[in-house]
């Protein structure tokens, strides 16, 4: 007798998105650098808070400010950006879930945009000198204390 095999299965839920989530690679921090290259991935949920894995038919419009932002690459559906930081500053990322297209082209408008913001601290990055220093290890806490000078080129209120 042959044993018994089991086809791979799996379920498929369509569903109507509750919300839009954002993401940010490297740091998952919404604190940037300027002169950096991020990835910045706009994400969909149900009203129950479980991610929708999105397809190339949907439509997505993110606004950068062009004063804030450079950006280098955007996926087609529009939830995926390679953005370079370019100024220091407090900017907001908005991203609205706008449209699906059909097979055939036809763009089928939603009555009501899912949309979202997302706040963003941009600084200028930070040198220490020396940039690298190095003591041998002591049994006893505190044998040795080296002054670090920090020098930064930034105008932004929060760090003077």
């Amino acid at each position: 007798m042959q044993g018994a095999s089991k086809l791979p299965n799996g379920s498929i839920y369509v569903v109507d998105p509750g919300y839009l989530g954002f993401s940010i690679h490297p740091g998952d921090r919404w604190v940037l650098e300027t002169g950096r290259l991020y990835e910045i991935t706009v994400e969909v949920y149900d009203k129950f808070g479980n991610k929708v894995y999105l397809s190339d038919n949907l439509r997505i419009d993110t606004y950068f400010a062009k004063e804030y932002f450079i950006v280098l690459q955007s996926s087609l559906n529009g939830s995926y950006h390679n953005v370079k930081a370019t100024r220091e500053g407090q900017t907001i990322v908005t991203a609205s879930l706008t449209a699906i297209v059909d097979q055939d082209g036809g763009v089928y408008t939603l009555p009501v945009p899912v949309l979202n913001q997302q706040e963003i601290d941009i600084y200028v990055p930070i040198s220490l000198t020396p940039n690298i220093l190095t003591f041998p290890w002591q049994p006893r806490a505190g044998a040795y204390q080296y002054t670090i000078k920090t020098t930064t080129s930034t105008s932004f209120p929060m760090l003077r």
